[in-house]
């Protein structure tokens, strides 16, 4: 994992001076996405599909291929973490269940709640 620290001081006038860590999260489509990522040192691929929506998911078929590939690419000094876009609710409850244990995270919509 990289870390990106910033000085809260020369971020913002109205904080106390201490030092934040940030990670880079790039949000890809496929694996040919992921790779680009991946070779400037992203900390968070996370998979959704923008032209479906802010959080449309890809296909549980490049959520598998995404997993495959990211188990033979070499790491360095952590892994590259996994995130899902699962789509607003209703889409979201009935395409969880095949999202790989390997995403660390996954995000849905509230609409219809």
């Amino acid at each position: 994992m990289r870390q990106y620290s910033i000085s809260a001081e020369s971020a913002s006038p109205y904080r106390a001076s201490a030092a934040r860590t940030y990670e880079w999260l790039v949000s890809v489509r496929d694996v040919r996405e992921a790779s680009v990522a991946a070779r400037f040192g992203v900390d968070i691929l996370d998979l959704k599909e923008p032209s479906g929506g802010s959080l449309a998911p890809v296909s549980v078929e490049i959520w598998k291929e995404i997993v495959s590939w990211i188990s033979s690419y070499p790491q360095t000094d952590s892994q590259v973490r996994l995130s899902a876009a699962l789509g607003e609710s209703e889409q979201a409850t009935s395409i969880a269940r095949h999202l790989p244990a390997e995403f660390t995270f996954a995000k849905a919509g509230p609409s219809q709640i």
